[in-house]
C-alpha cells in the first residue's frame, strides 16, 4: 500500500485552493447538514453540522479528516474536528461526527466562508515483489532457481515487466519469463535461473531485480555467495545425439527445466534446507557418431546390457563421465530405444534415459503430461544418488517406487532422506521452495 497524505485547505466562496496544486483524487467539502441548533448563554447561539465530502479523484480515499481552520469574524467554533468513513472514487459521504460553531445571532450559517485542512490516506492501486530465498550459495560453474511472487494491492492490474542487473561478470539471472501479468486482487510468481560461471571468484556478490509497471516500480536484492567448485560435486544432463537424429529444443528445455524441478523437489521432500547442486549450464549436448539403432545392436557384454554398455561407454568418451565419480552425478539422455530386454535406468552415480524419455520430457507425448516424464527423471535420478526401490507394501507412492507416475505427488522414504542427507551431493544450497508448474515446465 502506498500511503501519501494529501494535506489541503479549500475556501467555497470560489471554490479554490490555497497554496497547492488540484490533483486527482482531492476532496472537497461540498455541504453540511444542521443536525442542531440551541441558544448559549444570554448573548450567543451554537448550531452543530455534520459535513459532505466528495472525492472527485480515481482512488479510494481512508482515514479521511478534516478540520476547521479559518471562520468569519463573527463565529468561534466550539467544536472544529471531524471525521468521515472511506470514500470511494466519485462518490460522497457524510461525516461520522460533528462540528460546531457559536454565533452571536441565529443566523444562517455562512458556508461558503469556512476554510479546512483536510487530510487522508489514498489507496493507489500498486503492487507487492517478494523474492525467496534471500540469500544463495552457488558453487563456480552451477545454477539454481529462485522464485518471486507478485500480489495486487488496491485492485492493481495490469502487466509487470521484470529485468535483472547482476552485479559482477560471470553472474547471470534469466527469468522464465518477462513478465507477470496481474487480475485486480490476484496474485503471480515467476521462477528465475541463477547461473554462475565456472571462472567466477569466490567471494559474496549480488544483482538486483526491477518490477515495474507503467509508473510503479519495486526492486529486490539478492545475494549470492560463489565457492569454490572443489566444495561442491553436481549434477550434469548430457543430451547424446545420434547420427541419424537431430537435436530437439523442446527436449532441451524440458531436461533443463525438469531438472530444476527435481531440484526444488527434492529440496522440499528432504526437508533438511539441502538440496544437489546443478552444473551450469545445466544441458550439455553431444551428435554421436553412431546411429541409434547402433547402441542396441553392437556386441558390448551380455545382450541385456548392448544399450546401456553403449550408451556410457560413448557418454563418457564425449563428457568425461564415469561410474562412481564422486565430483558429478551424470545424466545420459539418448535419442535411442533400447530394445526387448536391454537395460537402462540409474546406479553407481550415472542414469541412462533412451529415446521416449527424451520425446516425454520434451512434451510430445500425447498419453501423459510432462510430469510423469519429471518424475521419471527424478526417480532414475533417484537410483544414481544409490537409493534403492522400497517395499511397495507399505510405500507404493513414494518417488522411488510408483510414486513417480503421480509426481509430484511422490514422497522419499525415511530411509532415502537418511541416506541423501548424509550425501556429499546433498549440501546447503538454497533454492526457492516453490515448485513451478511441471505440467507446462514453466
Amino acid at each position: 500500500m502506498q500511503k501519501i497524505y494529501w494535506h489541503f485547505m479549500l475556501i467555497f466562496c470560489c471554490m479554490f485552493f490555497i497554496g497547492g496544486v488540484v490533483y486527482a483524487g482531492d476532496l472537497v467539502i461540498a455541504g453540511y447538514t444542521l443536525v442542531s441548533k440551541s441558544k448559549a448563554g444570554t448573548s450567543g447561539y451554537e448550531s452543530t453540522y455534520k459535513a459532505i465530502v466528495i472525492n472527485n479523484g480515481d482512488y479510494p480515499a481512508q482515514n479521511v479528516t478534516a478540520s476547521l481552520t479559518g471562520l468569519p469574524g463573527s463565529i468561534t467554533a466550539v467544536d472544529s474536528n471531524i471525521s468521515f468513513p472511506d470514500v470511494q472514487p466519485r462518490s460522497s459521504v457524510i461525516s461520522s461526527d460533528t462540528f460546531t460553531l457559536r454565533q452571536r445571532r441565529p443566523a444562517a450559517l455562512p458556508p461558503l466562508r469556512l476554510v479546512w485542512d483536510i487530510s487522508a490516506l489514498y489507496l493507489y492501486p500498486d503492487f507487492t515483489m517478494n523474492c525467496t530465498p534471500d540469500s544463495l550459495t552457488l558453487s563456480q560453474g552451477s545454477t539454481t532457481t529462485m522464485s518471486c511472487d507478485f500480489t495486487s494491492v488496491n485492485n492493481f492490474s495490469g502487466t509487470i515487466t521484470v529485468s535483472v542487473v547482476p552485479q559482477s561478470a560471470g553472474l547471470s539471472a534469466v527469468p522464465f519469463a518477462v513478465s507477470v501479468s496481474l487480475s485486480p486482487q490476484g496474485t503471480g510468481r515467476l521462477h528465475i535461473a541463477v547461473n554462475a560461471e565456472s571462472g567466477m571468484a569466490p567471494g559474496g556478490t549480488a544483482f538486483t531485480i526491477t518490477a515495474s509497471s507503467d509508473d510503479k516500480s519495486h526492486t529486490f536484492t539478492q545475494y549470492v555467495t560463489i565457492v569454490e567448485t572443489l566444495s561442491a560435486p553436481k549434477v550434469q544432463i548430457i543430451y547424446l545425439v545420434p547420427a541419424d537424429k537431430e537435436v530437439d529444443p523442446q527436449a532441451v528445455y524440458g531436461m533443463e527445466r525438469a531438472i530444476r524441478h527435481l531440484q526444488i523437489w527434492y529440496q522440499n521432500a528432504l526437508g533438511l534446507g539441502k538440496t544437489f547442486s546443478l552444473s551450469y549450464p545445466a544441458v550439455r549436448t553431444y551428435k554421436t557418431s553412431q546411429r541409434a539403432e547402433w547402441y542396441t545392436v553392437y556386441l558390448n557384454g551380455t545382450s541385456n546390457l548392448f544399450f546401456w554398455n553403449n550408451v556410457t561407454a560413448e557418454g563418457f568418451a564425449l563428457s568425461g563421465g564415469k561410474f562412481y565419480d564422486q565430483d558429478t552425478l551424470w545424466i545420459y539422455y539418448i535419442d535411442a530405444e533400447p530394445s526387448g530386454d536391454q537395460l537402462y535406468g540409474g546406479a553407481a552415480s550415472v542414469a541412462v534415459l533412451p529415446a521416449h524419455d527424451v520425446q516425454g520430457i520434451g512434451g510430445k507425448d500425447p498419453q501423459q503430461n510432462i510430469c510423469r516424464w519429471v518424475g521419471g527423471l527424478g526417480h532414475e535420478l533417484g537410483h544414481a544418488f544409490g537409493l534403492p526401490h522400497p517395499d511397495p507394501a507399505t510405500d507404493y507412492f513414494a518417488l522411488m517406487y510408483g510414486g513417480y507416475l503421480s509426481y509430484p505427488n511422490a514422497y522419499l522414504t525415511g530411509t532415502d532422506k537418511s541416506s541423501l542427507g548424509n550425501s556429499p551431493f546433498f549440501l546447503p544450497r538454497a533454492a526457492t521452495n516453490t515448485l513451478f508448474d511441471c505440467s507446462t515446465l514453466n
